[in-house]
């Protein structure tokens, strides 16, 4: 790894289904990237979010718009609904 941590991309703060969420994290595998389903943590408002091994840049800005673009081609209703479409 580049640096320390993971690179963490796309933050969800609004209710996801497991079923969403499977499909995300189906999608982030394609560029070794996972979605994490956080469900809902006490205090906190964050649902989700992806993330990848922290290369630098410009891997990491790659990875984050191929996971986006691709979730927003496949399923742009689940990407409007997390806040995740442009």
């Amino acid at each position: 790894m580049y640096n320390n941590g993971p690179h963490m991309f796309g933050l969800v703060r609004r209710y996801i289904t497991d079923s969403a969420a499977r499909k995300l994290h189906q999608i982030a595998r394609r560029y070794d990237a996972r979605f994490v389903h956080a469900g809902k943590i006490p205090g906190n408002s964050i649902r989700g979010w992806f993330e990848s091994d922290n290369l630098g840049e410009p891997f990491n800005g790659a990875v984050t718009r191929a996971v986006l673009c691709d979730v927003q081609d496949e399923h742009p209703r689940i990407a409007a609904a997390l806040g995740l479409a442009d």
